[in-house]
């Protein structure tokens, strides 16, 4: 089958049972346990006589490279010896440029409501489809967090149909 009884043995397991014989043939299923480095998957498949040898030889060559791609990747010395601290990984959505969509929205709220301290932050990576805007302004005093929310919508309704998603903070000013 072109891998050996170890390399099967490490890579996965497999067991056939017979079944009853359907129109001339002796189907045959085939119960197929993949062991990966972190997660075992059980595959089942019904095969026939014909098909069996095609399909247990294309299995063999499947495990046998995918042992080779383990250990060869295990033996790598940058995938054994680097350290967690650096490789690399992203640090934040953050970026220290404020994007046009950060001032678009941020000037419309501006206007729209005088006096008001806004935030605005593009969180989706850079992209313009999610943002995190907070506001505090005078005519929220008394509201509900419901009817704010609501002001701000009505503020960015054509805005938000080009969001994915929208993440909002309003309050009242905070009096010292």
């Amino acid at each position: 089958m072109g891998t050996n009884d170890d390399e099967l043995g490490q890579s996965a397991r497999g067991v056939l049972y017979g079944q009853k014989r359907q129109k001339g043939r002796f189907p045959i299923r085939f119960h197929f346990w993949s062991v990966g480095p972190r997660v075992i998957v059980h595959h089942t498949t019904t095969l026939t006589l014909q098909r069996l040898h095609t399909t247990m030889s294309r299995l063999a060559t499947t495990i046998s490279q995918s042992f080779r791609l383990n250990l060869l990747a295990r033996s790598t010395p940058t995938a054994r010896f680097v350290s967690r601290a650096t490789r690399p990984y992203s640090t934040s959505s953050e970026s220290t440029e404020t994007s046009e969509g950060e001032l678009a929205l941020k000037s419309k709220l501006q206007q729209a409501l005088q006096g008001s301290t806004v935030q605005v932050q593009d969180v989706s990576g850079g992209c313009g489809t999610f943002y995190a805007i907070s506001i505090q302004h005078a005519s929220f005093k008394g509201l509900s967090t419901i009817k704010q929310h609501r002001i701000v919508n009505d503020l960015l309704a054509d805005e938000i149909k080009g969001m994915h998603g929208l993440q909002l903070k309003t309050s009242p000013p905070q009096e010292l």
